[in-house]
């Protein structure tokens, strides 16, 4: 395992951490109850995952691994997306940000991300222990010990799960895959589209999905379209992803979960979080003390305060005055 530097940054310090993996527990446990279709229509629980059902499928140029439904031979070939629920805790999502001359020069290295963790959440370490089991299935399908063990990213709060998607493919490998165009939901600023890409497509691969869902009363859940400005760190999400092994540069084999989908399950708690924290610096900032001062002349507000200064000066004030000089 290792740790980027730019994964520090802390949860908030007003987040609830304990809540919030209890509700991700609630959340994943409730899916794992569900049954599971490997009819190769269906998208099974990545905590549920039965191997048996499962298979590697090594195909294209350059040659890559895909994570397979077992189906008859007479099927075609099926990739498997699973999914697997977790607390957001890091997140590179659209839109793009740079220069246009600093995004030119590195097109094949922009990606969507995501990293998500359990905070302690039982049935999230389970999700952990389900992608070193198909690991292990990867290892004995890529040839002469070439494929890399899994190293998933690591922080204060836990091991993560990270999913990415580029951007863009190289065209002379994305093999039959459909270019798209890149839409408001992928580029809303439209700076990709601004962009040369000579040699290089958007496809279909390379396409997130962003929902959000939300469960009825009667415990029913409907999804609706989501953006990715929605999503915000300590969100309880869902990502929909499929495990692949590709070539690097070294002739070594790397496996790659690769997000399909970004699914919003719970924001109540980083909600409660932001409220927390702006309250507590409104009562921090207090007010500045003001500075008093005194102007004007005491004023004598009894009534007929004049006629008591001359009984005081036992007659008129005027001509005691000059008697006195």
């Amino acid at each position: 395992m290792h740790q980027m530097a730019f994964h520090q940054s802390p949860l908030n310090e007003f987040y609830d951490k304990k809540a919030a993996a209890q509700e991700l527990e609630t959340q994943i446990q409730a899916r794992l109850a569900e049954p599971q279709d490997y009819s190769g229509h269906g998208i099974p629980q990545l905590g549920n995952l039965q191997l048996n059902k499962v298979a590697i499928f090594s195909n294209g140029e350059p040659q890559k691994w895909s994570l397979v439904f077992d189906t008859a031979n007479d099927k075609p070939v099926q990739e498997l997306v699973l999914s697997v629920q977790g607390i957001l805790r890091w997140r590179d999502l659209p839109p793009v940000t740079g220069t246009r001359d600093r995004l030119q020069g590195r097109l094949l290295a922009l990606r969507q991300q995501v990293d998500i963790v359990g905070l302690g959440s039982s049935a999230f370490v389970k999700s952990l222990d389900k992608i070193q089991d198909i690991h292990e299935l990867f290892s004995r399908t890529v040839p002469n010990d070439k494929l890399l063990p899994w190293s998933p990213e690591s922080y204060a709060d836990g091991v993560a799960i990270s999913a990415a998607n580029r951007y863009f493919t190289l065209t002379r490998f994305a093999g039959d895959e459909a270019s798209v165009p890149l839409d408001e939901i992928c580029d809303p600023t439209g700076m990709l589209r601004a962009l040369t890409l000579d040699g290089l497509s958007h496809t279909e691969d390379n396409e997130v999905k962003y929902f959000t869902c939300a469960t009825s009363p009667t415990g029913s859940k409907t999804y609706e379209s989501s953006v990715p400005s929605a999503f915000k760190v300590g969100d309880i999400v869902e990502i929909q992803m499929s495990l692949i092994g590709v070539p690097i540069k070294d002739g070594s084999v790397k496996m790659i979960p690769k997000l399909r989908a970004l699914t919003m399950l719970s924001s109540q708690h980083t909600r409660a979080a932001n409220f927390c924290r702006v309250t507590a610096n409104t009562a921090a900032v207090r007010p500045p003390k003001r500075l008093r001062r005194q102007t004007g002349y005491e004023i004598d507000t009894t009534p007929d305060a004049h006629r008591s200064v001359r009984q005081k000066t036992g007659g008129d004030a005027d001509v005691q005055m000059t008697g006195a000089v």
